[in-house]
């Protein structure tokens, strides 16, 4: 940060003047106990024996020239030392490096000190492909068990599990797979990137969440648990899904005997209750898509809210199929979590036990 002396630049003024009019002699001889006397002489002396560019508005050439030509120049062509101009040629790069002069005199440089050229079209091009591949990676599913459709956004725990072995951290992981394929398949492509593909887990997929459900149980049920923080009051949730027989059991179950209650309710971060339990029973569930409503009550310090799939009645081994698993939002960006709950009579987790997540399907 610098700060310009005014108060030098005025007496050097009037000293430019005052020399030209009596002699540089004299001004020594009446003004050398002057505060500004060392420095108004250095500054004088080096303007001698030198070439400077006349837009400075300084003699072109000094060679030669003692302390009274300088200041005759300088006295006859009116020039003001009081102002620090900068030529209009180099008035882009100075507003570039420097702030504007604070009232107080301070002057400071601009941040960053080195002025760069405006990105060039490679630059922006090698930009945007990052930016797709951090986006693809923010709409990875927000769970630690291993989801891996073959088209659609995987699980943060498929890629935890599939970096293993990679001496990488996961996100970096994620990255280099990705940009991989988003820049080009060959390893060597360049700008400007023709072969560059969007990775099939970087793409949304209108498929739907396809679940096994067996044996058929009261006690079997499932806990989807959002961490979101929910103020005091009434809030809707809805959950949409679909019941099949599942085609590889020997006994396939029908979906218009299938009956299952789904129920909601709010909860601390300790998972006990804040709200009374919202329930609604499908009996039966039918073979077509069903997006049940709920309205559930919210108390002090909810931390988000449980939701539970109870079978009541069934006939044999069903599929079934949620879509638009990630539920709306109230605060924050929550995703669906699935989990065993205590007291689940066999302790299933997701990918493994007798309710397991499988694949998306068409549907």
């Amino acid at each position: 940060m610098a700060k310009v002396d005014s108060d030098f630049l005025f007496y050097l003024q009037d000293s430019v003047d005052y020399i030209a009019k009596y002699t540089f002699a004299i001004y020594i001889m009446m003004h050398w106990e002057d505060p500004y006397y060392l420095k108004t002489v250095q500054t004088l002396i080096s303007w001698l024996d030198r070439k400077m560019d006349p837009i400075y508005a300084r003699p072109e050439d000094t060679t030669g020239w003692d302390v009274d030509q300088l200041c005759t120049w300088l006295s006859m062509y009116s020039v003001d030392l009081t102002k620090q101009d900068i030529p209009s040629v180099y008035q882009e790069i100075y507003s570039a490096a420097m702030e504007q002069t604070r009232p107080d005199g301070t002057l400071k440089r601009r941040s960053p000190f080195k002025i760069n050229p405006k990105p060039s079209a490679e630059q922006l091009a090698v930009r945007n492909i990052f930016l797709a591949a951090r986006n693809c990676f923010k709409n990875q599913f927000r769970y630690k068990a291993i989801t891996a459709p073959t088209t659609g956004y995987r699980s943060r725990g498929y890629w935890y599990n599939d970096s293993m072995g990679s001496g990488l951290f996961y996100y970096t992981y994620f990255m280099q797979q990705t940009l991989n394929i988003m820049f080009g398949p060959l390893i060597h492509d360049k700008y400007p990137f023709a072969g560059q593909q969007t990775p099939d887990w970087c793409s949304s997929c209108n498929k739907a969440e396809e679940w096994t459900y067996t044996p058929m149980a009261a006690d079997d049920f499932i806990f989807c648990h959002h961490s979101v923080s929910l103020p005091t009051g009434t809030f809707s949730n809805s959950l949409t899904l679909k019941a099949a027989g599942d085609p590889d059991s020997p006994t396939p179950g029908d979906p218009e005997v299938l009956s299952v209650t789904i129920g909601i309710q709010a909860v601390n971060a300790e998972q006990e209750p804040t709200g009374p339990l919202a329930t609604h029973t499908l009996a039966p569930i039918g073979p077509d898509w069903v997006s049940p409503a709920f309205d559930f009550q919210a108390g002090a310090d909810t931390a988000g809210f449980q939701l539970s799939i109870t079978c009541n009645n069934g006939d044999g081994d069903y599929l079934l199929y949620f879509r638009n698993a990630e539920q709306d939002n109230f605060a924050g960006e929550p995703q669906l979590h699935i989990h065993g709950a205590d007291g689940d009579s066999f302790g299933w987790t997701v990918g493994s036990g007798d309710f397991a997540f499988k694949a998306f399907v068409s549907v």
